[in-house]
């Protein structure tokens, strides 16, 4: 069974009036103005949790989401998601904005499509009963 997850990117428009500032310095020849404004990592993502790793800790698979800007205000500076259609049978690392200064950062998984909190240590042990640790 599928669940869907819906994540706002808070402040896509940001990024681009970034960029484009960083391709008229890249122009003009300012290399090191352009590269002191790099924009900051805002979009939230999903990780599908595959095992666990020596270096990461755990091994994840980065899914694609699909954009949706039927919300968006004028300037995109709100209203802007990314959809996710996730399988139940995995465990997600999940981080997401909730306003322009904080993001949550959390492990779940899905019952019939209602998210469930996990910590890392339950994320461990859930991928050990799998023999996947």
């Amino acid at each position: 069974m599928y669940a869907s997850l819906r994540l706002e990117v808070i402040d896509d428009n940001v990024r681009g009036r970034i960029r484009l500032f960083q391709a008229m310095c890249r122009e003009a020849k300012l290399g090191v103005i352009a590269t002191a404004f790099n924009p900051p990592p805002n979009r939230p993502w999903v990780a599908r949790i595959t095992g666990l790793d020596e270096k990461y800790g755990l091994k994840r698979e980065f899914e694609s989401g699909r954009m949706d800007y039927r919300e968006a205000n004028s300037v995109g500076s709100r209203g802007v998601y990314i959809n996710y259609m996730l399988d139940d049978a995995y465990i997600y690392d999940v981080s997401e904005r909730v306003s322009r200064r904080s993001r949550d950062r959390r492990f779940c998984r899905f019952e019939m499509g209602r998210e469930i909190r996990m910590t890392k240590e339950d994320v461990t042990e859930w991928l050990k009963s799998k023999g996947l640790a």
